[in-house]
């Protein structure tokens, strides 16, 4: 199951990169943690692409297709236990943190991150992400790295 999710991900992830000519700043799946401090179980599937940022709303639209979509007459219930999808732009905290704070890159395999890692970011609200796609934020890497 975990297999089949993560390959579906990565190719919506990368057919949608494709299309739109340019990658995710970040694609992944994160858990939150309830407001009364529990795990819910579900799961948010998070975005953000430069080509997203002037209109957030409309870029969920053709990823909630990919990822609910079906062939005619079928239900594919292996996104069931996404709760919602989000876009968030450039400037969203999470976003900076994780590209600039998060590991370099996540491989054909994915990265997960533990709550561990997000109390670090500053995060402490979530619980657990499973990266698919990530792109480091270079500008803040190549600053930290200038004479």
């Amino acid at each position: 199951m975990i297999r089949t999710v993560h390959d579906k991900l990565r190719k919506i992830a990368h057919d949608m990169a494709e299309e739109k000519g340019a990658p995710f700043r970040l694609f992944g799946l994160f858990r939150p943690v309830d407001w009364d401090g529990t795990l819910g179980g579900k799961w948010d599937l998070v975005a953000s692409a430069p080509w997203a940022d002037s209109g957030l709303i409309q870029a969920i639209a053709p990823l909630s297709r990919k990822v609910r979509g079906a062939p005619a007459g079928e239900r594919d219930t292996t996104f069931d236990f996404v709760d919602q999808i989000v876009f968030l732009d450039a400037d969203h905290p999470l976003v900076k943190h994780v590209r600039q704070n998060g590991p370099a890159s996540v491989g054909p395999e994915g990265k997960k991150l533990d709550q561990g890692d997000f109390v670090t970011l500053g995060f402490p609200a979530i619980d657990q992400a499973w990266l698919i796609a990530l792109e480091p934020d270079h500008e803040y890497w190549n600053q930290l790295v200038s004479p």
